[in-house]
């Protein structure tokens, strides 16, 4: 892959990041009432999907990826993974008084559980996968080795990625003194609880 290839690959990447999506507004969700130490875990599960994905894609194993029946099965279990998840923030328990004066506004997540989350919300997006199956082919020079190409677009994607969603994580654990209330933590859970349903309800849309 040439100089000026991966440049233009780095800007799309950078875009990308910025993108408002699930994953950001999960990066966000758990920064407030995780801290941002703890979400690295939820965002490394992400990364690990999307590096998945990429890898599936860049070998041709993608091309299973692009029959509409498994595009449609991955669209029904990404919406129902969002719309659970977000009813679950919804409705997620208030902490009592005691635990509110703590550093975080809910209970930790296990280690696991946010590894899972993140895994699962990237993994089960079919507009990442559709975008990556456009995106990806236009960047590979055919006249070059895949492997160093694939690599290094992978690489370049997961740290873009990785730094957009610990700046959306960061951001939102410095307003976590603002959100120990319970009426702030109930505003909370109902403002990314319904912004995951609505992501949720969305990939039902035609793209």
């Amino acid at each position: 892959m040439s100089y000026t290839t991966w440049c233009a690959f780095l800007m799309v990447a950078c875009l990308t990041a910025i993108s408002p999506g699930p994953g950001s507004i999960q990066a966000m969700s758990h920064g407030l009432s995780q801290g941002w130490r703890k979400t690295s875990l939820t965002i490394a599960g992400q990364e690990t999907a999307l590096a998945l994905i990429m890898i599936a894609i860049g070998t041709g194993a993608g091309i299973i990826l692009t029959s509409p029946n498994a595009l449609m099965a991955i669209r029904v279990l990404g919406a129902a993974w969002l719309i659970y998840t977000g009813y679950s923030t919804w409705r997620a328990p208030i902490p009592t008084e005691a635990l509110c004066t703590s550093s975080s506004t809910t209970a930790p997540l296990t280690k696991l559980k946010r590894f899972i989350t993140g895994f699962m919300t990237t993994a089960t997006n079919a507009r990442i996968i559709v975008f990556m199956i456009s995106l990806m082919p236009q960047f590979i020079e055919p006249t070059q080795s895949l492997c160093p190409q694939l690599v290094l677009m992978t690489l370049t994607m997961l740290t873009v990625d990785a730094v957009m969603m610990h700046v959306y994580a960061f951001s939102a654990s410095r307003i976590q003194h603002l959100v120990r209330e319970p009426r702030m933590i109930r505003i909370q859970n109902r403002l990314f609880g319904g912004a995951l349903v609505l992501s949720g309800v969305s990939l039902l849309l035609p793209f």
